[in-house]
């Protein structure tokens, strides 16, 4: 008389994100040839644990190689492309972040130049620092936010699209829109404050002067 004994057990993925849950059957040892052996360890003394489990692979199974891999290592395997297409984008960010707080930073530099006897004639009149930022920052939030409007549409679609290969995954919310506008408009600012608060300390009769 043989005895099956069958159970369920709850989902869980051997795979990447990338695939669903797939069925899977359990057979009893005795049914089946020896594939893997699975152990549990306590990883405080790995390489001396390691050679014990070796020694007791060669007692039992004198003719088989002793071939081990760490579960762990094969599960992250599976993300490694997805690690590196992260590590080479928020390089490029970055990069790119640099880039674009350089461009501003010439460009408002160039800018408060050119208007360098206006600043002086308001300050003349009475404007105050803060009037002076005003007047030279919102010129550029508007760009900032215009770029944003053409840039975010194509970003969440490439980014949903990117996501959508992955049966399971999560769901882009309000935040992806709002974060990178509020960094972006962030660094923006931080880039063109420094150039207008300094034109806005300046000496406007010495600056008349010269004009």
């Amino acid at each position: 008389m043989h005895c099956r004994i069958i159970g369920v057990v709850k989902d869980f993925h051997q795979e990447s994100l990338q695939y669903g849950f797939d069925p899977i059957v359990f057979y009893p040892e005795e049914e089946r040839n020896f594939g893997n052996f699975s152990i549990k360890l306590n990883t405080d003394q790995l390489p001396v644990l390691m050679e014990t489990v070796k020694i007791k692979w060669q007692n039992y199974f004198p003719e088989s190689p002793f071939r081990y891999f760490f579960l762990d290592d094969q599960f992250n395997a599976q993300y490694k492309k997805d690690r590196l297409f992260a590590t080479v984008l928020w390089l490029f960010t970055v990069l790119a972040l640099i880039i674009a707080s350089l461009g501003l930073f010439g460009l408002s530099l160039f800018t408060i130049a050119k208007r360098n006897k206006e600043i002086s004639i308001r300050k003349v009149l009475g404007a105050t620092v803060v009037q002076i930022i005003s007047l030279v920052t919102k010129e550029y939030i508007k760009l900032v936010l215009l770029a944003c409007l053409i840039a975010l549409p194509l970003a969440y679609w490439l980014v949903n699209r990117y996501i959508l290969g992955y049966a399971i995954h999560i769901n882009l919310g309000l935040w992806f829109v709002l974060l990178p506008v509020i960094v972006i408009t962030s660094i923006a600012l931080m880039t063109v404050i420094y150039q207008s608060f300094r034109a806005g300390l300046a000496n406007p009769v010495k600056n008349l002067r010269v004009e």
